[in-house]
């Protein structure tokens, strides 16, 4: 099972007077398909999202 994951990520500017703020969303791996994920490590990925018939869809392709 998987759970995609939202936390406020807050950056300091302006000598810490102002805080800019925005959503990180992260999506975990779980450990069986650590070898299949692998070969694409630290590489640029193209995203394509879709939702088909009540499902989410994410596309990464190299």
């Amino acid at each position: 099972m998987v759970r995609i994951q939202c936390r406020v990520s807050r950056k300091r500017y302006l000598g810490s007077k102002r805080t800019y703020e925005y959503e990180r969303m992260s999506l975990h791996i779980p450990s069986e398909f650590h070898s299949k994920v692998k070969p694409f490590l630290n590489q640029d990925l193209d995203m394509d999202v879709n939702t088909k018939n009540g499902s989410l869809v994410i596309t990464l392709t190299p």
